[in-house]
């Protein structure tokens, strides 16, 4: 019985590990699960701009707390990016020393690349 109960705690702690460590083990993994094939405003890009910028950059704040840099739709987001070039991304990729979002972790790179495959396909809705 002694025997049965090692050999499953052991077996527990060696898949609880390997699960822990499975960005070491496999570093692409968010890569491989990162669906950038069908980016849309409202169902992926909105989302992440909403959890993730509106504190700074939606509309009733973006003036005095977003550098007056408004991200709070898909119009004035378009307008931006369509007038500054690759500033935004530049940000959000934490390039170029002006890192966004301020005082907050980096984007996920999948987030990151939901939205540069939505600016890079012509912004769908």
């Amino acid at each position: 019985m002694k025997t049965i109960a090692l050999l499953l705690l052991s077996s527990t702690f060696l898949i609880g590990c390997y699960y822990d460590k499975a960005d070491i083990i496999n570093p692409n993994a968010a890569y491989v699960s990162c669906d950038t094939s069908s980016v849309g405003y409202a169902q992926i890009v909105a989302p992440i701009v909403e959890k993730n910028c509106n504190s700074c950059h939606g509309q009733a704040v973006y003036a005095s707390n977003g550098g007056n840099v408004p991200l709070y739709s898909l119009t004035v987001i378009k307008d931006y990016v369509n007038s500054n070039g690759s500033k935004l991304l530049n940000s959000i990729n934490w390039v170029g020393g002006h890192n966004m979002p301020k005082s907050a972790d980096k984007l996920s790179d999948c987030d990151i690349n939901k939205i540069t495959a939505w600016i890079n396909k012509g912004f769908p809705q």
